[in-house]
């Protein structure tokens, strides 16, 4: 059925927000036309990929300098 099974969202992380937050969470789905989940999944993801490269570009002037 999926030809990458590691591809597939079946690991389940919760976590708790303030009401400010879930609203805003709930605005930008909206806006996205995306559930709540898969929006906040798509936000972490690229959060992530960011700060992958962040770490990545620090590591080089590191080894530069």
């Amino acid at each position: 059925m999926y030809p990458n099974r590691k591809h597939l969202n079946d690991v389940e992380i919760k976590i708790r927000v303030d009401e400010e937050t879930a609203e805003r969470i709930e605005g930008w789905a909206r806006f996205r036309k995306a559930q709540r989940a898969a929006f906040c999944r798509e936000l972490l993801k690229t959060q992530l990929d960011l700060l992958e490269q962040l770490e990545g570009e620090l590591t080089d002037e590191q080894k530069q300098g």
